[in-house]
């Protein structure tokens, strides 16, 4: 199993902060295949689609500073495709106090059905929670 700090990664890497699909998605498209856990850190938006189809990812951590999840339909969504049981923790208090920036399908993982976020939750009860082995295939 793998984790990722995203700002770690992308040291000495250029993403652009535009609209597409840019090095940013692909790069992370590329890391879905082996990572299960991901941490938000020191980034200011998470680009749409950038983690589509990823069943291997189990849990994530979205900082309340990260202002913008580009995600304005289903489509472009983050986190679409990917597997049921993926926990997003965030240290935002409640779903009544997600930022502004974060476009109305940014937890949604299929058609009328979105992530369980665990709100309120801080990185040390992100870093306890054990995930399952994922069968490789």
């Amino acid at each position: 199993m793998s984790s990722v700090k995203i700002n770690e990664l992308n040291r000495g890497m250029k993403f652009s902060s535009g609209s597409g699909m840019d090095e940013e998605i692909i790069y992370l498209k590329l890391l879905c295949a082996q990572t299960v856990k991901i941490r938000y850190e020191k980034w200011e938006h998470i680009q749409k689609k950038s983690c589509q189809k990823c069943p291997n990812l189990q849990k994530i951590w979205i900082p309340k500073e990260l202002t913008t999840i580009h995600a304005d339909t289903l489509e472009n969504a983050p986190y679409y495709g990917c597997n049921e049981n993926l926990q997003i923790f965030t240290n935002v208090a409640s779903a009544d106090e997600i930022p502004e920036g974060w476009e109305e399908f940014w937890n949604y993982y299929a058609e009328g059905k979105t992530l369980n976020v665990r709100y309120g939750a801080n990185i040390s009860q992100y870093d306890a929670y054990k995930i399952t082995p994922v069968d490789r295939f």
